[in-house]
């Protein structure tokens, strides 16, 4: 499953390159701020089956305990899974975006040097998407020992509030209501994570509308 999900993320990334190729147009090129977002149906499916490999089996057959009988801390036991997650999930948006990073250079992109910046600030973004997205997912499947169960919680939990929140900023914005549109983004991991990347690292927004002003 994980490399077939590998898989589904690279081709909008190798599409996009072969497109470039032949028509030289910029714009064909997917944005590397706006990759994860695009694909965030297969990021969250990504995290609905391999956050619970690395919890819920263990609280099912009982042997965290016997994790603890060596000289392993809590803590170290919490960051050692949150960090393997952590790891994949960067893997899994950053090879994508590195593959468009030197389709670009091979097929004669402009502006080299912008290029490499946004690439490294693509970078990341991809690395604060891995870090958050991650601890939700491994938050969730702590709470089941049911393998089941766990991946329904964590697809649940990222679909729905993608989808609440998309609802709400719809009826925001037909109301002229962009502050609100903007406000509600932020109940949405893949919004809260967008919303960063364009306040602290310049990118251009992939959301409908970012929190408003200083205190957003």
């Amino acid at each position: 499953m994980p490399f077939l999900l590998g898989a589904f993320m690279l081709l909008p990334a190798a599409g996009s390159v072969a497109v470039f190729a032949l028509t030289k147009e910029p714009e064909t090129l997917f944005r590397y701020s706006s990759y994860a977002p695009n694909m965030a149906p297969v990021i969250s499916i990504f995290l609905a089956t391999q956050a619970p490999v690395l919890a819920s089996r263990e609280l099912r057959f009982h042997v965290v305990p016997l994790y603890f009988s060596r000289p392993v801390g809590h803590l170290d036991f919490v960051l050692a899974k949150q960090a393997a997650l952590t790891t994949a999930l960067f893997v899994l948006m950053a090879v994508p975006v590195t593959v468009l990073y030197f389709g670009g250079l091979v097929t004669d992109a402009p502006d080299k040097g912008e290029h490499l910046v946004d690439y490294l600030l693509g970078l990341v973004g991809c690395g604060i998407y891995a870090l958050v997205l991650s601890a939700i997912g491994m938050v969730l499947a702590a709470f089941t020992p049911r393998r089941g169960f766990g991946v329904a919680a964590v697809i649940a939990v990222f679909m729905m509030s993608s989808a609440m929140v998309a609802i709400v900023q719809g009826l925001a914005e037909m109301n002229s209501d962009f502050g609100l549109a903007g406000w509600a983004g932020l109940f949405a991991p893949f919004n809260l994570v967008d919303i960063v990347q364009v306040r602290l690292l310049g990118a251009q927004s992939s959301s409908v509308a970012i929190a408003p002003g200083t205190t957003g």
